[in-house]
């Protein structure tokens, strides 16, 4: 989802003065939370380099910001999203929508389950 906000010119500051080619991006992460510091800078990156040809190469200034929201804390039409890699998580991006599921679809997709060591 995508929420643009315009804001009238000269009604823009970036360090006390009027700055009237500056967008902000405000991300609200909701379904990942980003594991560790690399990945978060590789994200922050490739969010800056899919921008680029909308703000930088057009002249303007920018900034991003990311919060993330714990997983646990998000819910779709009263449905709590099911787990990473999950059967009801391909359904429900296969369908585009949310959905009650059950426990068994709460497991992976790729669940191996086998007696023993596997690589004997």
């Amino acid at each position: 989802m995508f929420i643009f906000e315009e804001v009238a010119k000269d009604s823009c500051f970036v360090g006390g003065e009027p700055h009237n080619k500056f967008v902000r991006f405000k991300i609200d992460q909701i379904a990942r939370t980003l594991p560790g510091p690399v990945i978060r800078e590789w994200w922050t990156r490739a969010l800056d380099e899919v921008i680029a040809p909308f703000v930088k190469d057009r002249g303007y200034d920018w900034e991003i910001s990311i919060d993330e929201t714990p997983f646990d804390l998000w819910s779709l039409q009263g449905e709590l999203a099911p787990p990473f890699e999950s059967v009801a998580e391909k359904r429900w991006v296969k369908e585009n929508k949310a959905s009650p599921y059950t426990l068994a679809e709460k497991l992976p997709v790729n669940l191996l389950l086998a007696p023993g060591i596997a690589d004997r």
